[in-house]
Parts: structure tokens; C-alpha cells; sequence
């Protein structure tokens, strides 16, 4: 009786605890009085920190009083090697400003993208945490005056543009 009650209760509750479903959403909103694209990527805690120990062999603890020293710059390295992002043909690194976490989530909030001249594409390689992840997907959305575009990275999908 006992095994059917421990059998049961993994089926109903084991499956909700390991899933197949990882996402991040980065959002890249352009500030006109600033001409620049400010950036947030909002980040599931526990998969992002698998990601950064598994590719840096450490132990981050994001958000805790154990998290290493280093962790904003492990970041940021880990972002810039995993996504690529160009404004026009130029590329462009992404650099940690800020970061909070929150209730598993975590949300990056990067230094503003100053572009004063006229955007005219936008392109982006994306493999964050496919590595770790096979079923992972990455949603980019992008505002760039009165234009809205959207990127799905996911499976053989890596490479995305836009041009306005």
C-alpha cells in the first residue's frame, strides 16, 4: 500500500517538478528622448543558475548571500559568448547593469544600447542555454519607435533579423 501511495503521489506531483519546458523573454525597448534600446531579459532562477555552473564549473547561487563574487561578470561573459546581437551589421555586448531575483525568477536589466542613427536591421544569434536545454526557448521582443518585432528562438532556430 505504501508503494502504491508513493508511486502515485511522484506521478501527480514528480512530473511538475522536473519539466521540459524552459523560456526566457528579452525585451528591447528603444527610448527616443535617450536614442537608445534599453534591455531586460527575465530569467527562470534554478535553469539559469544550472546553465552558468554547468558552463563556468562553478556553484553562482544567484540571489543568495552565497553568491559568488564574480556572478555579475560570469554573466555577462555567459550572455555575450551565448547570444550575439547586431544594430546595423555592428556588433553590440550586452553588459550587466543590474540584476534582481525574485521568487525563482530572475530579471537582467543590461546598460542602455546608445544608437543615435536611424536602425535600419536588427539581427540576433541566440543559443542561450540550449546546451543544457533541449526543448529551451528564447523570446526577443523588440520596439523600436512605432515598429513591434518578435524572435522565437527554439530547436534549429538560432539566427533571427528584422530589418525597419
Amino acid at each position: 500500500m505504501m508503494l502504491y501511495f508513493l508511486i502515485s503521489t511522484f506521478t501527480i506531483f514528480g512530473s511538475s517538478l522536473v519539466h521540459d519546458n524552459h523560456s526566457t523573454l528579452m525585451s528591447m525597448q528603444y527610448n527616443k528622448e535617450t536614442r537608445s534600446f534599453e534591455v531586460e531579459l527575465t530569467i527562470e532562477t534554478d535553469h539559469f543558475e544550472y546553465a552558468l555552473n554547468k558552463y563556468f564549473i562553478t556553484d553562482v547561487h544567484l540571489g543568495e548571500s552565497k553568491e559568488v563574487e564574480n556572478c555579475d561578470a560570469l554573466i555577462t561573459a555567459y550572455l555575450n559568448e551565448t547570444i550575439e546581437l547586431y544594430i546595423n551589421k555592428k556588433p553590440v555586448e550586452l553588459s550587466l547593469s543590474k540584476k534582481w531575483v525574485d521568487y525563482g525568477i530572475t530579471t537582467i536589466e543590461f546598460s542602455p544600447i546608445h544608437h543615435k542613427k536611424k536602425v535600419k536591421r536588427i539581427a540576433m544569434k541566440n543559443k542561450m542555454m540550449f546546451e543544457q536545454f533541449p526543448q529551451q526557448q528564447n523570446l526577443v521582443q523588440i520596439f523600436y519607435k512605432q515598429e513591434k518585432a518578435g524572435f522565437l528562438f527554439a530547436g534549429d532556430v538560432v539566427e533571427e533579423s528584422i530589418t525597419f
